[in-house]
């Protein structure tokens, strides 16, 4: 499982560019969109983030 937190955040700033209209949806309150983006990072790492870590440093970022 990635667990390095480090690599997970700059993967998340990826993630985050890559997808700025749900980034929006987020921002707008539709908090279910982080769903999307972590959906993405675990296609990245086939399933190897844990997701409620992603979930939480997508929350950081984006708020």
């Amino acid at each position: 499982m990635v667990q390095e937190e480090d690599i997970l955040e700059r993967m998340a700033q990826e993630i985050i560019e890559e997808n700025p209209e749900t980034v929006q949806k987020i921002k707008a309150g539709r908090l279910e969109a982080v769903n999307f983006l972590v959906g993405q990072a675990m296609k990245r790492t086939k399933g190897q983030a844990n997701a409620k870590l992603m979930r939480r440093i997508f929350m950081q970022k984006l708020s």
